[in-house]
């Protein structure tokens, strides 16, 4: 995985992507405005790689909420990128309840807050485990989500635990049949965390026993106690990825299907993994 930099007519920005071949970066689709974007650029390990092409979800709709699982994009580079294998797509429906680990090169900081600005492209990531599957339907085929809260093994922080998720303005969204699990676990993982600001369309891995498979794609957050901040990235906040099993069709529409090579994203997790 690496930096995306967006290039748009109002200013210049950074969000984050994963190599699926060498040549196609999946991202969020939100990193870029589709009409004031003029160019991106990927950069990973110091390699720094022009893109010719770029394509939003058909579905993406430019909005936040727990019924929009279609915040996915793709980049085309003009020149493949060495060194590195392809990624390994999950193409199951197994991800409830499973301890997930997150990367991105966004801001940082502590549990207070992310004051910290990463100037830097290094890459951070923290580990979690998914309280919700979403899966949805719309016209231009299924999406879904998987939804997971900044836990501290307090009842109060524990934002999963009543079947409630959150959507932009904070309220809480019941329970319906598209929302599997519980979320009653207050279990805290190794390196507890959540995103923030810059780790947009960041990759999200669990192993199911054969090595690091992408399950979702970093898509936004929120404070459900403070319904106006979407980056406070503190104990109780929920976050949303999107779920990429509900977006292979679309993914391998527009690209052909990667090979499975996993060296490169399992190095990775060990080499950068750090608490949040």
């Amino acid at each position: 995985m690496g930096t995306l930099e967006i290039f748009e007519t109002s200013g210049t920005y950074r969000g984050t992507g994963v190599l699926l071949n060498d040549r196609w970066v999946l991202t969020a689709a939100h990193n870029w405005d589709a009409g004031a974007v003029t160019n991106l650029s990927f950069s990973i390990n110091g390699q720094h790689h022009e893109a010719e092409s770029w394509v939003q979800h058909p579905g993406w709709d430019g909005t936040f909420s727990p019924q929009q699982g279609w915040d996915i994009g793709l980049v085309r580079l003009a020149q493949p990128v060495t060194g590195f294998g392809s990624t390994r797509l999950y193409s199951g429906n197994a991800e409830y309840d499973l301890p997930i680990t997150i990367l991105g090169t966004g801001l940082t900081g502590t549990s207070g807050g992310v004051s910290d600005l990463n100037s830097s492209t290094t890459i951070f990531a923290f580990t979690n485990t998914i309280d919700r599957v979403i899966s949805l339907n719309s016209p231009h085929g299924p999406g879904g989500l998987l939804v997971y809260d900044f836990d501290n093994g307090t009842p109060h922080s524990n934002s999963l635990a009543s079947a409630a998720a959150y959507d932009a303005s904070g309220a809480p969204v019941a329970a319906n049949s598209s929302i599997a699990g519980s979320g009653s676990a207050t279990l805290l993982t190794a390196l507890e965390g959540t995103s923030a600001p810059g780790d947009s369309g960041g990759p999200a891995f669990v192993d199911f026993g054969s090595g690091p498979e992408l399950v979702g794609i970093v898509s936004w957050g929120v404070n459900p106690t403070q319904p106006g901040n979407l980056y406070g990235s503190g104990y109780g906040d929920t976050g949303y990825l999107m779920r990429t099993s509900s977006l292979q069709g679309w993914i391998h529409s527009v690209i052909p299907e990667p090979q499975t090579t996993t060296l490169t994203i399992a190095t990775l997790l060990l080499i950068f993994i750090r608490r949040r």
